[in-house]
């Protein structure tokens, strides 16, 4: 059976309905201007989301609160937001990393201590919107993780499609301990990792999850020494990115849309996939590339 459809929310499922969205900020996501600006931003101040460029049609987020650890707070979760709303059909290939060597201790705890229910909520509600941005982009995101990714941080990894970690990489869900559960879709991307026993002993338990053991459960793709983190996703986001980028979003949609239904579904948005990409230029370029014994030049049309 196909899985249930989610509850619609009565709450808005964008940002901008948010106090101090950054829709509200003139500037946006000042990450966006690293190019121009340099790491502080505008007017010189700090800029907690940064975004790189290491190689054409790549594009690197890069969250830069190595003081806590990465940990996101509001401003960083409207930037996080704001730049994964951004990412447009010219990006092939997303690779998301911390600085420091943490990749995200999850939501910043300092500044929820005093919290109302209500303030926690809205809040939540920004994390909502800067996950489901990334896990909407259509583009393959890699994860590049080194030290912690705990709570949100474990979440914004598993959000991510294919996951690099250093060996000093530690995943977990210490939620219980704290009295609440994973929020972000956590727990259900684990499941879909690691299956449903797994993802129960790691979320119940708040256990960590060392890198070598990830690897081995699924949830991570590659463990490679601590340092290197970075050059090897940028390395796979690269041949990612050279691959056809029209074929290579529909491959990702036809996974993810296919998981969990029935064989004759799945087949059938396969199909459907591919008859997609049957009328693209760069179909024709693949073959043309093929048999003239070059490396095809995709234009991602």
């Amino acid at each position: 059976m196909p899985p249930a459809r989610p509850r619609r929310s009565s709450r808005s499922t964008t940002c901008a309905s948010l106090p101090g969205c950054c829709h509200d900020d003139p500037g946006g996501v000042g990450g966006h201007r690293s190019r121009r600006d340099g790491p502080l931003g505008r007017r010189g101040r700090n800029v907690s989301v940064r975004i790189e460029r290491p190689e054409p049609h790549l594009t690197a987020l890069i969250i830069d609160r190595p003081e806590r650890r990465n940990a996101f707070d509001t401003d960083t979760a409207r930037r996080l937001a704001d730049a994964f709303g951004g990412i447009g059909p010219e990006v092939r290939a997303l690779i998301v990393h911390g600085a420091g060597g943490h990749f995200c201790s999850g939501a910043d705890v300092k500044e929820r201590e005093g919290m109302t229910d209500e303030r926690w909520q809205e809040q939540h509600r920004l994390f909502e919107v800067a996950f489901s941005r990334l896990r909407a982009v259509a583009a393959p995101v890699v994860a590049a993780v080194e030290g912690v990714a705990l709570g949100g941080g474990f979440e914004l990894a598993l959000s991510c499609d294919l996951i690099v970690c250093g060996r000093s990489a530690r995943f977990s869900f210490p939620e219980v301990t704290r009295g609440i559960v994973p929020g972000l879709g956590g727990m259900a991307l684990l499941a879909r990792r690691a299956g449903p026993g797994r993802a129960k002993e790691l979320v119940l338990t708040g256990r960590i999850l060392a890198a070598e053991e990830a690897a081995a459960w699924g949830v991570a793709n590659l463990v490679v020494d601590d340092g290197d983190t970075m050059a090897h996703a940028v390395a796979l986001a690269s041949t990612l990115a050279a691959n056809a980028p029209v074929a290579v979003r529909e491959a990702k949609k036809a996974i993810e849309s296919g998981f969990g239904r029935n064989l004759e579904e799945t087949v059938e948005m396969e199909l459907e996939a591919y008859s997609r990409v049957v009328p693209t230029e760069d179909r024709r370029e693949g073959i043309r590339a093929f048999n003239e014994g070059r490396p095809a030049r995709f234009k991602g049309r």
